[in-house]
């Protein structure tokens, strides 16, 4: 029986990756398009960027701040520009206001569905970043835990960060539902720590598809319908 639904924060509930890219668009507008270079060309350089400093923090090879430096570096390098930290400090905090700016709440979230469960949040990410994007959007306050890699030093798919939150919501493994958007980290992770795993895909063209050991799914909008299969079906997952 399901007593908690837990979820992940980025392109789960808030977008993340439509902000990074609106973030990256006002950048290359105002630092980077008299460079010779097209937007979608720059945002592919931002995107591995990102992706390459992000993967060492969250491997707590470099600190939160570092990252955010070592990315603008980084940027500016691919242009044979050699810009100082406190340079890159400033345009990263240009991109920043930006990337904030455009923090959307998906419309298919529906937490007032699920008033009658407990609710946690998993998330990979800075402790202070990802609680203000709850807070920015107004959702904090419906959850019962939230549960940041960054105050952890453990960061998903590592069973010990869903053992936290099961812990923190004082329920087992099995009477959890946990929905994130990365296959590997939230959903094969999530089921190998023995929660029901569901796989969010907006662009799926079924509403609900069962697989095995969970469920990919097109809108947030269905979690009632796949707690009410998982409560009735003891073959389900």
């Amino acid at each position: 029986m399901i007593k908690a639904v837990i979820f992940d924060i980025d392109d789960t509930l808030i977008s993340h990756t439509l902000a990074i890219k609106q973030g990256s668009k006002d950048f290359y507008g105002e630092f980077i398009a008299e460079k010779g270079i097209t937007l979608s060309e720059f945002q592919e350089i931002w995107k591995e960027e990102h992706d390459k400093y992000v993967e060492q923090y969250l491997k707590k090879e470099i600190t939160f701040q570092e990252q955010r430096i070592l990315r603008l570096k980084g940027v500016f390098s691919r242009f044979g520009e050699n810009i100082s930290s406190a340079e890159a400090k400033e345009y990263f905090n240009y991109y920043l206001s930006a990337y904030e700016n455009n923090w959307t709440l998906f419309s298919d979230v529906c937490l007032d569905l699920l008033n009658e469960y407990l609710l946690g949040i998993i998330s990979d990410g800075d402790s202070d970043q990802q609680r203000q994007k709850l807070k920015n959007k107004g959702i904090i306050d419906y959850f019962n835990t939230v549960v940041i890699s960054g105050d952890l030093g453990i960061s998903k798919p590592d069973k010990r960060i869903y053992k936290k939150c099961l812990n923190d919501l004082d329920i087992n493994s099995y009477e959890a539902l946990y929905i994130g958007d990365n296959y590997k980290k939230d959903f094969i992770g999530a089921i190998s720590s023995g929660l029901y795993g569901a796989l969010i895909d907006r662009k799926a063209d079924k509403k609900i598809e069962y697989v095995e050991n969970g469920f990919i799914i097109n809108s947030l909008e269905v979690i009632p319908e796949i707690i009410k299969e998982i409560n009735t079906n003891k073959d389900v997952g």
